[in-house]
């Protein structure tokens, strides 16, 4: 076997792998919460409201923003929750982040 058939396996196997490799999170914006209902992986459903209002099924109220990928959640009871919420896939969020007090990881997705 010479130096080139040898390569050439190698080189197309590696741009193979490299192609294969998952494409980055990206982060979530305005236009992707605003009116939107979000079905959480701990069976929490929150509702981010396009006025920027929030609540979900904890029975927990306030206002949310988004900016560089950062949602914020401000509750009624004082409390600021804050993460990085991407898009780990075309369908499904991931927020890292504080939520009343406690670091959280969590995956979401749109529901009804």
């Amino acid at each position: 076997m010479t130096y080139k058939t040898f390569i050439w396996p190698v080189g197309l196997f590696s741009t193979l792998m490299l192609l294969s490799v998952s494409a980055p999170a990206l982060p979530a914006a305005k236009v992707d919460l605003a009116g939107k209902k979000i079905c959480w992986s701990d069976d929490v459903v929150a509702n981010f409201y396009a006025d920027g209002k929030f609540s979900n099924t904890r029975h927990e109220e306030g206002a949310w923003s988004i900016r560089d990928g950062v949602l914020t959640v401000k509750l009624t009871n004082g409390v600021t929750n804050s993460g990085t919420l991407q898009f780990i896939d075309d369908k499904t969020l991931h927020y890292v982040g504080t939520w009343n007090g406690d670091h959280t990881a969590t995956n979401g997705k749109y529901c009804d």
